[in-house]
């Protein structure tokens, strides 16, 4: 058996694993990163035989300032700048939505929209009592919302459970209300927080190779295809990870992966976090339809009903519309929708141009529910049983972050502030 030795092991080479490894080895740490995949990146490759290369569309808010920096760092490809204007798209009326001119001014013409199921003042006026009042503990995003005065039944078309399935992936019923809150006032906090950004490449391509470089520069000895499947441990914690032919010696552990994985690892499965399982039958749907050639609209065009929240016609040829929150029973009935298809794009002054291709990411995260928002453990283990060189690492982390690649690497900054260094 051969035998490595470092001053950090990580096990799990996802966004959360890639930055903290980066970042101890920038410190002189010596760092050894264990994937039990061929390739490191973690769910940037959970498309079923996407390859990687997934929808090769990817939006960020500009409050997503980590993965803004992080990318600058790798030298990565630039996010792009969507226009200042969401075409919005309502009950076949269309409207024009600004972004990014500053707060006071977004909320002004959002007082002008009209649509039947609410005004934008009540929308506004809304925005102001949210911002005045916390949840209850437990509470569900739809219940706060109904108990704050906005019936989700009346203004849910007009924006809560659009912007809701989008950042969230789950209908208000079942999101957490105080992560809700939070993320929700984070983007009306900074006048260009809310301004959507685009990287139109593969995830592969934004993430892992620049990550990949970064680690060989800096030194990091990242081994792929070694699956954890053991820990050596003894009265002061643990002394080395297994794996098939290898024995890695480190003074600090850390699990990089998803939690469930913790309960594979012989000598690790009692230290699993306490949180939810996950709950199948939540998906985001990609519908790609081939569009006129070199037509391009570096414009957010969406909010206009459910299935779908946006829309965006790139440079590659296609033209995307993208759902989230997607049930099983939703994916069943997908070929029903095609034939709105044309009404949709037509309110857009789009066409397609030959037949769609579905591009489906299966149960996408963890329900962000109360009780998984509650369970959201911090980077070292309270449990008194788990090992005192044992660490967590990622998106799942208390980050008071939705789960996105954004509380990623804010889980990665949580587990570098934790390890502490004689």
């Amino acid at each position: 058996m051969t035998t490595l030795r470092a001053d950090v092991a990580i096990a799990g080479a996802g966004l959360a694993g890639l930055g903290l490894a980066l970042d101890l080895a920038q410190q002189g740490r010596r760092v050894i990163l264990l994937e039990r995949r061929k390739l490191p990146g973690g769910a940037v490759f959970s498309l079923p035989g996407a390859n990687g290369a997934d929808n090769s569309i990817h939006l960020f808010l500009a409050a997503f300032t980590r993965c803004r920096a992080r990318l600058e760092q790798l030298g990565s490809r630039p996010l792009r700048e969507l226009d200042a204007i969401c075409h919005v798209a309502l009950a076949g009326r269309r409207l024009a939505l600004p972004l990014g001119a500053g707060r006071l001014h977004t909320l002004r013409e959002l007082t002008r929209l009209r649509h039947p199921l609410g005004s934008g003042l009540e929308l506004v006026a809304g925005l102001a009592r949210l911002g005045s009042s916390r949840p209850r503990p437990g509470e569900t995003a739809g219940a706060w919302l109904e108990r704050r005065g906005l019936p989700r039944q009346r203004l849910a078309g007009l924006f809560w459970q659009e912007w809701g399935l989008s950042v969230f992936n789950a209908p208000l019923e079942l999101v957490d209300a105080g992560l809700f809150r939070r993320t929700l006032l984070r983007l009306f906090r900074d006048p260009r927080s809310h301004r959507p950004l685009l990287a139109d490449c593969s995830l592969a391509d934004l993430w892992v190779k620049p990550f990949a470089q970064a680690l060989e520069r800096a030194g990091v000895r990242l081994l792929t295809g070694t699956a954890l499947r053991g820990v050596e441990r003894g009265p002061s914690g643990i002394h080395a990870l297994l794996a098939e032919g290898l024995r890695v010696e480190a003074p600090h552990v850390v699990w990089a992966g998803p939690p469930e994985g913790l309960a594979q690892v012989a000598g690790l499965a009692d230290c699993q976090p306490a949180l939810p399982p996950r709950q199948a039958g939540r998906h985001i749907v990609n519908l790609r339809l081939p569009c006129a050639p070199g037509l391009r609209l570096d414009r957010l065009t969406g909010w206009f009903g459910q299935p779908f929240q946006w829309i965006f016609a790139g440079g590659d040829g296609w033209l995307t519309l993208v759902g989230s929150g997607w049930a099983d029973e939703d994916l069943a009935q997908r070929a029903n929708l095609l034939p709105r298809l044309p009404g949709w794009l037509a309110a857009h002054g789009l066409a397609a141009a030959g037949p769609p291709r579905w591009i489906i990411q299966r149960h996408a995260t963890a329900l962000q529910s109360p009780d998984f928002e509650a369970a959201r453990p911090p980077a070292r283990p309270q449990d008194p049983a788990a090992p005192a060189n044992l660490f967590f690492c990622g998106a799942w982390l208390d980050t008071g972050l939705p789960l996105s690649m954004e509380s990623a690497l804010a889980g990665a900054e949580l587990t570098l502030q934790a390890l502490q260094f004689d």
